[in-house]
């Protein structure tokens, strides 16, 4: 078996920074599935369909994917950080969780109808997000709902703790 390829991700969860990220795991592994990747993550978050999409092409390729997670790893981060099966912590990292939320332009205006789509949306992306962190770490769904509602922060102890990482280096 070959030697693992370390590679890193630092910055926001979007389209043009996933694509990238893709593209350098592909070309590290050349096709081969048996290669390891150890990506370093810190990110503050950023879209969440990126990050599940990125979570989803991880498991579907059967990437082999170690991630550590080094200062601060958040909202649409935490699911970059998920689709490692092995999962690492550094001593001072940080974990925010909140819930599902949207960004707008000012002087944007909606109508009513736009604001229940809207909050459907949100409501729907945030139970999906509940569902992964709650399959890959074993807690259940009320727990980690409570994290979001009370943006909560966790250390690298507690996140060993509850199952969302697996040790810290």
């Amino acid at each position: 078996m070959s030697s693992k390829k370390v590679l890193h991700f630092e910055g926001s969860v979007e389209e043009r920074n996933i694509g990238d990220l893709i593209e350098r795991i592909e070309k590290a592994i050349l096709g081969d599935l048996s290669q390891e990747i150890e990506l370093s993550i810190v990110s503050l978050g950023g879209k969440f369909e990126y990050a599940v999409a990125f979570f989803d092409w991880v498991r579907i390729r059967g990437i082999r994917l170690t991630t550590i997670a080094v200062g601060e790893v958040a909202s649409a981060g935490i699911y970059i950080f998920l689709a490692g099966q092995k999962r690492k912590a550094g001593k001072n990292c940080v974990f925010f969780f909140h819930e599902s939320s949207q960004l707008f332009r000012s002087e944007t205006r909606l109508f009513t109808t736009e604001i229940e789509r809207l909050g459907k949306e949100l409501v729907h992306d945030q139970e999906r997000g509940n569902r992964i962190v709650s399959e890959v770490t074993g807690l259940d769904v009320a727990t980690v709902r409570t994290f979001e509602t009370a943006e909560r922060r966790l250390s690298a102890a507690e996140a060993v703790r509850l199952g969302i990482a697996h040790e810290i280096v």
